[in-house]
């Protein structure tokens, strides 16, 4: 399933839609309350977002995330424009953060996969 909003390219909507199951929600960006309502109702209970930074930190700040998988492997990557796990706009001091308790943790390799839950998102 791939959620798109209504500005989309008509020749890359054919293309999805011939791929996948296409739901469209707002103008210009997609209304993610509004796609995750829908993917409710179409049954979708445990969703797995790969998105980018941008995605994540809007499905943070929309309080739509109830629980994360972060996994900590054996290279440190980075530098001044390496994405973090959540880009955009970013909390204010003023905002209250996001803050999880941890579930679980279990080794993998050379690395270590955390689960969380959230405590607290923003509405």
């Amino acid at each position: 399933m791939i959620g798109c909003a209504e500005g989309i390219d008509p020749g890359t909507l054919r293309t999805l839609k011939s791929h996948a199951t296409v739901i469209i929600t707002g103008k210009q960006e997609v209304d993610l309350k509004v796609l995750l309502s829908r993917l409710y109702e179409m049954g979708v209970r445990n969703l797995m977002v790969e998105g980018g930074g941008t995605l994540l930190w809007s499905m943070f700040d929309l309080g739509l995330v109830d629980e994360m998988f972060q996994f900590i492997g054996n290279m440190v990557i980075g530098g001044r424009d390496s994405p973090t796990p959540s880009d955009g706009e970013g909390f204010s001091m003023t905002d209250p953060f996001v803050t999880m308790d941890l579930i679980d943790s279990s080794r993998i390799d050379e690395g270590v996969l955390l689960h969380w839950r959230m405590r607290q998102c923003n509405q």
